[in-house]
């Protein structure tokens, strides 16, 4: 009876009934104090345990169970996904067209080893078939089966992407995935919240050419066009739950000697690949040196140009290549010239902007040619950049980064992987194919499609090149690299949302599975026209509400407001199709008012309603707080920092600068363990500058005008006490700001208040140790070693109690 009661947890004999009615080999470890055991329960009436699916399981101390996974899970869950959602798919075939299917699905994606270990599990014999002896259970199997492998809004699941569904995916926002079972409008807005704009970062921002003593460097890829993005973590480092996604650090650039005209050169497509060329040198031409030049079939090249050695590059390079500048669009890029737009993308303004552009010529080979050593490239980052930068919407690049994000995670383990140049022409050349307003109104639906473009091309093995269209990005894989990438695609495409909440936790947005579970508990009413309002009041607007309140505990309350905001203008979407617009819409009051009445922190109140005021110019922060109280606005001047302005300040602390910093420096601890950083680095600013106050107040007392020689040297030293440990707070303070820079991994706020600290530390001797590590963290080396032998210094001369104080501060912050 009490296991029937709601958020009971479950013992042993729950534990063993699940196991028999599952039919899950489980393995229990069995943890107290330092004592680890492990026990294997398996299912009444088992007489192979081999061929069973495996969970595992953790026990503290008679107190209460966890689910555990390995470590390597994430490289796994995705043929296991694959398998369960095939022999779901083929629930509707006759038994020789499913066995069939199933065979040729198994034996690509080589997973005929996980199905021997999982026969009982999955209900299939070895001929890929429905065993005999339980014909009378199909039913019951493949409805066991579909719920491990949900079908959502559908009764059942297409087995193949045909063109015509493939097609409805940027056609229709209200459509439901044939693949998934997926509402598009529940895609569009898990991909809104999970993978939000405002976490969204890029290594490098676009970069203009460069000149450094007399030569031009371009910049080359992603860091010319600003696509190499990732998700920012918003854990702390030390509760960070992965390991950092692998990063294409550095730029690439190009130093450009001439433009390819003015050295007279000819460019020679005629027997390299798609995108490569040779530069042919004139006979008259005294341009080049003779050990540069080299003869062949009675032509003579030009060698591909070493970088000189004494060559001033700029900072963060990782290579650098030479290259000329062709101002001329190439004959080899024709094609994409004249190519048929359906939806005129690129815009024919921008079309020209790109063909007046040019390209670049470097020093690259193709992996085959015949003639590394004479035979170079044609880049076409400038154009790439003009496409990013001007030919596309917020909206679509919005598009771009999702894409780019989940595809970047989905291959980062592997061997070899799609990099942002494979994703890049992947979504351009998609682009081209998607009506721009389905960018506005059907984002999951345009991301499918992207991922669904490039599954076909790994399938047939060619991903175009977006500017050269017979140039295969796909060269150089071998099957099976090709093989392993189109897994993990595939199971991106059938399961975008699990895939996306995988992302948002391992970035610290933990209200990602309950908002999926959330939007998709009762998806099957996006399909419904008469359900398409009701969804949106019942659903989405509660759904965002909660996002909201954990954007607002974090501080993003720029971010959360947006989120509102976007909610509000997009109404539009829910509309009833059958019955035109509706007639009366959320007014931005209501949904702040809903907003304002779930969120239980007053400065998050406070902020969103600022908000409100700053934007409809209508005044509720009067009747939002209560008059009686104190606020910080009224005790110190915040006109620069409105964040902690309403906050309450208790009536004792506020009867000098030492007892409101003691305070501000509580709440802004306070809120760091909350996470809240901005609200901690606000609060912990306000503090410092109360102790800079209350230390200057003090260093202005005036003592010389006092006769008695005791008296006077009393107060001095009552002083020199006073101001130490003002000094030690302000240190506290400081130390604080360089925790947060540490948490935010940036180098702000904390390079702000290094002349402080260095001036502080003339004081506090103490703090050099610590002061090196600030200066380490914020990559000023030469600084960073200057503070560590000033620290050994200071450990040959201090006394025995501040070694030990500064021996402490350095273990507490490393």
């Amino acid at each position: 009876m009490r296991i029937e009661s709601p958020s009971e947890w479950c013992d042993h004999i729950v534990l063993k009934a699940a196991v028999d009615a599952l039919a899950l080999r489980t393995i229990v470890f069995n943890v107290y104090g330092n004592d680890v055991r492990r026990t294997e329960i398996l299912p009444a009436n088992c007489r192979n345990s081999s061929d069973m699916m495996i969970i595992y399981l953790g026990h503290l101390g008679e107190f209460h169970y966890l689910s555990l996974r390995p470590k390597t899970w994430d490289k796994d869950w995705q043929k296991k996904a694959l398998l369960l959602r095939y022999i779901v798919c083929a629930k509707e075939m006759d038994s020789d067209s499913r066995a069939d299917f199933l065979k040729s699905r198994i034996n690509s994606l080589g997973l005929e080893e996980l199905v021997e270990h999982n026969i009982s599990f999955l209900q299939i014999d070895s001929n890929y078939k429905t065993p005999l002896k339980d014909k009378d259970n199909i039913n019951a199997n493949l409805k066991d089966g579909c719920s491990k492998c949900p079908t959502y809004a559908l009764p059942f699941l297409q087995t193949e992407e045909c063109e015509d569904s493939r097609q409805l995916l940027i056609e229709d926002p209200f459509y439901v995935d044939k693949r998934t079972g997926l509402p598009l409008l529940c895609l569009s807005f898990l991909a809104k919240h999970l993978i939000p704009s405002h976490l969204i970062r890029a290594e490098y921002w676009y970069r203009s050419d460069t000149e450094i003593n007399g030569t031009v460097f371009q910049y080359l890829g992603s860091s010319s066009s600003g696509t190499n993005v990732f998700l920012k973590d918003i854990m702390p480092k030390h509760f960070a739950r992965t390991e950092p996604e692998i990063s294409e650090s550095g730029a690439t650039v190009v130093a450009l000697t001439s433009d390819i005209f003015q050295s007279s050169l000819i460019q020679d497509i005629e027997t390299t690949y798609p995108g490569y060329l040779r530069l042919k040198v004139p006979s008259s031409s005294t341009n080049f040196l003779p050990k540069n030049l080299h003869r062949s079939e009675g032509y003579t090249y030009l060698k591909k140009l070493i970088v000189p050695e004494d060559l001033t590059m700029p900072r963060y390079i990782k290579k650098c290549l030479m290259g000329f500048k062709c101002k001329e669009f190439p004959y080899v890029a024709e094609e994409w010239k004249h190519r048929q737009r359906k939806f005129q993308w690129p815009s024919n303004k921008i079309s020209k902007l790109v063909q007046n552009a040019g390209c670049t010529i470097i020093a690259k080979h193709h992996p085959s040619s015949s003639q590394p050593g004479i035979e170079w490239k044609y880049d076409f980052s400038l154009a790439e950049a003009i496409l990013f930068l001007r030919g596309i919407s917020p909206y679509q690049l919005q598009g771009f980064y999702v894409v780019k994000i989940l595809l970047a995670h989905c291959t980062r383990r592997l061997n070899c992987r799609l990099k942002t140049k494979h994703i890049r022409s992947g979504f351009l050349n998609s682009c081209e194919l998607i009506p721009s307003d389905m960018w506005i109104t059907n984002l999951g639906g345009c991301i499918l499609y992207i991922v669904s473009y490039i599954t076909k091309c790994l399938q047939e093995k060619n991903l175009p090149n977006y500017f050269v269209s017979k140039r295969n990005m796909l060269f150089g894989f071998s099957d099976e690299d090709i093989n392993a990438i189109y897994i993990q695609v595939e199971a991106l495409r059938l399961f975008p949302h699990q895939t996306i909440v995988h992302i948002a936790e391992m970035h610290g947005l933990r209200y990602a599975a309950n908002l999926t579970a959330l939007i998709l508990q009762d998806c099957k009413r996006f399909s419904l026209n008469l359900e398409i309002w009701s969804t949106y009041e019942d659903i989405l607007l509660p759904g965002t509400i909660k996002t909201v309140k954990f954007l607002t505990r974090r501080g993003f309350y720029d971010d959360a407001w947006n989120l509102l905001c976007y909610m509000h203008a997009n109404q539009f979407l829910y509309k009833n199709p059958l019955f035109g617009t509706r007639s009366s819409y959320y007014s931005p009051s209501e949904i702040c008012c809903n907003v304002l009445g779930n969120l239980k922190q007053e400065i998050s109140k406070v902020m969103i309603a600022m908000y409100y005021e700053r934007n409809f110019g209508q005044q509720i922060l009067d009747l939002l707080l209560k008059s009686d109280g104190i606020f910080l606005k009224d005790v110190l001047p915040l006109e620069n920092d409105p964040n902690i302005a309403w906050l309450r300040v208790p009536e004792a602390k506020i009867e000098n600068y030492e007892l409101l910093a003691e305070f501000l420096y509580e709440y802004g601890n306070k809120e760091l363990k909350r996470l809240n950083l901005k609200l901690a680095e606000s609060a912990v600013s306000e503090a410092i500058q109360c102790l800079e106050r209350a230390v200057k107040s003090k260093q202005e007392l005036d003592v010389f005008q006092i006769e008695d020689e005791m008296l006077k040297l009393d107060i001095k030293s009552q002083k020199e006490d006073i101001l130490r440990k003002l000094r030690e707070k302000l240190k506290d303070c400081y130390l604080q700001i360089f925790l947060i820079s540490k948490i935010h991994r940036s180098y702000d706020p904390l390079e702000n208040y290094m002349h402080a600290i260095e001036e502080l530390c003339k004081d506090l001797p103490e703090m050099t140790g610590v002061v090196s590590e600030m200066y380490t963290f914020l990559r000023i080396p030469a600084k960073g070693k200057e503070y560590a032998d000033l620290f050994d210094v200071f450990l040959e001369t201090g006394d025995s109690f501040s070694k030990e104080i500064s021996s402490r501060l350095c273990d507490q912050i490393l």
